[in-house]
């Protein structure tokens, strides 16, 4: 059974969802932990859950994100690093195509952007950009996976947010929110650096 717990993300104003459940025979990823987050997503609106109903296991995994998460709107290259202990928690895909493009998403540095296609070259599919695409649409960790980093190929870096606003590429939970992820890492480092 899936529960979700939220808590408020200033930085997009909004809430943080995790989705998560109780780790069992089904999982068919390795881990020794009681829950794993199968979801995480962005709403504008909480989902309530009282704090008692909550063991504290639940309590550990749910303090462990909202530390990640609160980490990152204070420096954004922190969620990386003190997310390790939250990746345990996280149900990995192993395999395939949208493995391979998640591990080179996991590689853009904050600060930095990248083009679908040069994601697709770097995976070694170089006619795939529409396919890597799909796969930032359908990222079940944001943030984590860094899908909102990856912008079409006209993106001009020497230009603001704002006159690349067509040129963005899309985000699951729109373009303003990612404008917001991406000027908040521009503002803790310099203009990002772009691949074609």
């Amino acid at each position: 059974m899936i529960k979700i717990y939220s808590f408020p993300f200033p930085l997009i104003d909004g809430y943080v969802w995790l989705h998560y459940r109780l780790n069992d025979e089904h999982t068919q990823v390795p881990s020794s932990k009681t829950y794993i987050i199968s979801k995480i997503t962005f709403h504008q609106h909480a989902q309530d859950m009282a704090p008692q109903s909550l063991t504290a296991e639940e309590k550990h995994v749910l303090d462990v994100a909202k530390e990640a998460f609160h980490a990152y709107s204070q420096s954004c290259s922190v969620l990386t690093n003190q997310s390790l202990t939250l990746c345990d928690y996280l149900l990995w895909p192993t395999s395939g195509f949208a493995h391979k493009v998640q591990q080179a998403l996991c590689g853009i540095p904050c600060g930095e952007v990248r083009s679908y296609g040069s994601i697709a070259q770097q995976i070694r599919t170089p006619k795939s950009a529409r396919a890597v695409g799909r796969v930032c649409a359908n990222n079940p960790f944001p943030l984590i996976i860094p899908c909102h980093r990856v912008v079409s190929s006209q993106y001009n870096p020497h230009k603001t947010l704002e006159d690349n606003s067509s040129y963005l590429g899309g985000y699951m939970y729109g373009l303003t929110t990612k404008k917001k992820l991406l000027n908040h890492e521009r503002l803790s480092y310099t203009l990002p650096h772009y691949t074609t």
